[in-house]
């Protein structure tokens, strides 16, 4: 799936919600951090695109989505909800790596194309905002959870 069409998805997953989703890439480390640094400060998590060590055929990497929930700035760490399933630690400069792709050698040939292209970007990650009044649900009274806004609502 392209960053265009998983965009796509989250705006059809949050339509009514009151969030809306924008797509960033290519762009600098500190304006990475700093939209990354905001958005979890909010309680929002950021959806990337990046390479990574697939983890069911090491030492080989690939290229996926998953969601960065939790940053720590004083050990320059940033914890990661993996795609495949579970939580992973990641220094902030191998996420940087991974957001460039360079990791990712050597590239499938599909890959490096769309990167000449300009089909695929480097530095590919979603930010999360509020353009309205969202259902209640999205941020329950007294939740501390940086990923309530996940949550269904209630059964009734």
């Amino acid at each position: 799936m392209l960053p265009s069409q998983f965009v796509n998805q989250l705006q059809s997953a949050l339509k009514g919600s009151g969030y809306q989703v924008d797509h960033h890439a290519n762009v600098s480390d500190t304006s990475f951090l700093e939209r990354t640094y905001l958005q979890l400060e909010q309680g929002l998590p950021v959806p990337i695109y990046f390479s990574t060590v697939n983890a069911w055929n090491r030492p080989n990497y690939d290229t996926h989505f998953s969601v960065i929930i939790g940053l720590r700035p004083q050990t320059q760490e940033v914890l990661i909800a993996n795609a495949y399933g579970f939580q992973e630690e990641m220094s902030i400069s191998d996420l940087l790596n991974a957001l460039k792709y360079d990791h990712f050698n050597p590239s499938p040939f599909e890959f490096k194309m769309g990167l000449l292209a300009g089909i695929l970007n480097k530095s590919n990650f979603f930010t999360i905002k509020k353009y309205a009044n969202p259902p209640s649900f999205l941020h329950p009274a007294g939740s501390t959870s940086s990923i309530g806004w996940l949550q269904p609502p209630p059964m009734r």
